[in-house]
């Protein structure tokens, strides 16, 4: 039903399957990890936001002891996302660093860079500026070898100094972006500097 983005019964059959787990004792299976982050993606496309939280820390608290690392980053990302968009910055930036530690600690370059991407997006709506830059020249360095990703942490340096009143520097970085390499969400998000 995901596949097929029907999110209202693919979230039916995902419930049914976490009611399972509960009654059976069985939430430190695998299986229970990829149930629960499915959901949580579900919500998330539904716009569901508090229920992504609900049900990811409720797992959480009840995981504590058990952890997989394959899933466990794509759940605080998730988690990051739901609290970004509930306006709770300060659980959304707690839960991207877990997030990239993850994605570090598994040698998932490409995934460590778009979470410094929503790192630096919550960082910019928390206000918190100066740390936005510090990380994005991290990332910046750290990415010149993924095309794609480097000309998103441009836009990212556009948006910042956008933000903080610097128009001219916006102007100059953008004669610097090699638009063929950005998605058309990219290309939008381009325009609108």
């Amino acid at each position: 039903m995901l596949r097929n983005n029907n999110w209202e019964k693919g979230i039916n059959y995902l419930e049914l399957a976490k009611k399972y787990l509960y009654r059976f004792n069985a939430l430190s299976i695998p299986v229970s990890f990829v149930i629960h982050n499915n959901l949580a993606y579900a919500y998330l496309k539904m716009c569901q936001f508090q229920k992504v939280v609900t049900l990811l820390e409720n797992f959480i608290y009840f995981c504590k002891d058990i952890i997989s690392l394959e899933v466990m980053p794509d759940i605080y990302t998730s988690l990051n996302i739901a609290y970004y968009n509930l306006g709770n910055y300060e659980k959304a930036l707690y839960y991207i660093k877990k997030a990239i530690l993850l994605f570090e600690f598994q040698c998932d370059h490409l995934e460590t860079g778009k979470c410094y991407l929503n790192y630096i997006n919550t960082l910019r709506y928390s206000g918190k500026f100066k740390k936005a830059f510090e990380v994005l020249e991290k990332a910046k360095n750290g990415y010149k070898d993924v095309a794609e990703l480097y000309h998103k942490f441009k836009i990212q340096e556009m948006i910042l100094y956008f933000n903080i009143g610097m128009y001219e520097k916006v102007i100059e970085l953008s004669e610097s972006i090699n638009t063929s390499l950005l998605s058309m969400r990219g290309k939008k998000s381009l325009l609108l500097c």
